[in-house]
């Protein structure tokens, strides 16, 4: 029986961290994908190009908010490359090269690669 009472408080904290994780997933296709996030992490990296993904070029707020998250990976994906192992550091590199090119393709005039 005292085993089982070890058990309530992990249980609970993990039950916490369940429901925290759960609602931010559940969250995240609905907020406003002009604000700008910060990127922090491989998570945040991934939904930040998803939220760029998300935004249509022609409109000028959009294409703001599109350079905002292209450029907060950017410089995340820079600090990233100068630590860790060598394969994370490749992994970087590459990604830092797509964010690249999907800036040059943002700040572009209207038109010109399409």
């Amino acid at each position: 029986m005292n085993w089982w009472l070890g058990l309530i408080g992990p249980g609970g904290m993990a039950l916490v961290m369940g429901v925290v994780i759960g609602w931010d997933r559940w969250r995240e296709p609905r907020r406003d994908p002009r604000r700008v996030m910060a990127v922090v992490d491989r998570r945040t990296l991934r939904d930040a190009l998803r939220r760029a993904d998300r935004l249509d070029l022609t409109d000028d707020a959009e294409r703001r908010a599109i350079i905002g998250h292209l450029t907060a990976a950017r410089m995340w994906l820079i600090g990233e490359i100068r630590v860790g192992p060598r394969r994370r550091r490749l992994w970087c590199a590459v990604q830092l090269r797509v964010v690249e090119m999907m800036l040059v393709a943002a700040r572009a005039p209207a038109g010109l690669y399409s």
